[in-house]
């Protein structure tokens, strides 16, 4: 859809303007930040996730923009000048002759396009299809962090642990999770419970570290996390998953995905499994228990 709105252009490193509404959450070496809010010399991530210092930014320009609906469901309003790097779905055919075999990875035939001529050339292939393809944005890349909690530990703990102090209660099945919590340090007194077919563990030491981390009674990824390494943010990921985590098989693969009550915490998954350069889909409904 074409509205008219305030838009702003941000000049990185690389010296490519964008042009995005002025109120587009854009992700930053400090966490979320609004395009309007962002100074020159703040750090962005660029497509191969490596970070970028802006150089310049424009005035604010009332212009003609455009709403962008991904097929994950994202939307971003973007100026009709706003430059995009995609694949054409309609050229497929010709690519795969050439002796492509995976067209998706056909990147070296990407072409620039402004919004405005995305519209004009048209969005539809002949056969209905969504016809501009862009790529996913690598994993984040940033230093190995100093965390007050482990991450895989918080993870485990944000998925099945007690929202107040450093407990997590678990299922029978899940004992080797406990013992990865033990080898990184977090021993504590283990409870069976018959009645649930599960155990307890408690440690202090865990209580202690969340407190440190600022998310006892108030369960969210702390930004220093989704900030931290790519090895460190895999491991907090793989601490929700083993906790929480879910596959459903389908047809040709399998969806994975996590079920949460915490609203804040499920779109700090989201913001986690972005910053790993995932595709995502978020989304609400009624939590029913059995």
């Amino acid at each position: 859809s074409v509205l008219s709105n305030k838009s702003t252009a941000v000049k990185a490193g690389h010296g490519v303007g964008k042009m995005v509404n002025s109120d587009t959450p854009i992700f930053t070496d400090k966490g979320w930040v609004l395009a309007k809010d962002i100074q020159v010399d703040d750090v962005l991530f660029d497509e191969g996730g490596n970070r970028t210092r802006v150089t310049a930014k424009s005035p604010v320009w009332d212009q003609v923009n455009f709403r962008i609906t991904f097929d994950d469901g994202e939307t971003i309003e973007a100026g009709e000048n706003h430059e995009w790097n995609v694949l054409d779905l309609s050229r497929r055919t010709a690519a795969m002759k050439r002796g492509v075999s995976d067209w998706r990875d056909h990147w070296d035939a990407a072409k620039t396009y402004t919004t405005q001529e995305l519209f004009d050339l048209g969005v539809k292939t002949t056969s209905g299809q969504n016809r501009w393809r862009i790529p996913l944005a690598a994993p984040v890349q940033m230093p190995t962090a100093a965390l007050p909690v482990d991450p895989y530990v918080l993870g485990f703990w944000l998925g099945d642990g007690s929202s107040d102090y450093g407990g997590i209660t678990y299922g029978r099945k899940k004992d080797g999770l406990v013992d990865e919590m033990i080898s990184r340090g977090y021993s504590g007194k283990v409870r069976d419970i018959p009645a649930k077919n599960s155990s307890y563990i408690t440690s202090s030491r865990l209580t202690e570290d969340l407190r440190l981390a600022g998310v006892l009674g108030n369960k969210h990824i702390p930004v220093e996390y989704l900030l931290a390494s790519e090895r460190q943010r895999r491991d907090l990921l793989a601490g929700l998953m083993d906790s929480d985590g879910f596959v459903l098989k389908a047809e040709g693969g399998a969806d994975v995905g996590i079920d949460m009550t915490n609203e804040r915490l499920s779109r700090d998954i989201y913001t986690l499994l972005m910053t790993l350069g995932c595709k995502v889909r978020w989304s609400e409904g009624v939590a029913s228990y059995t």
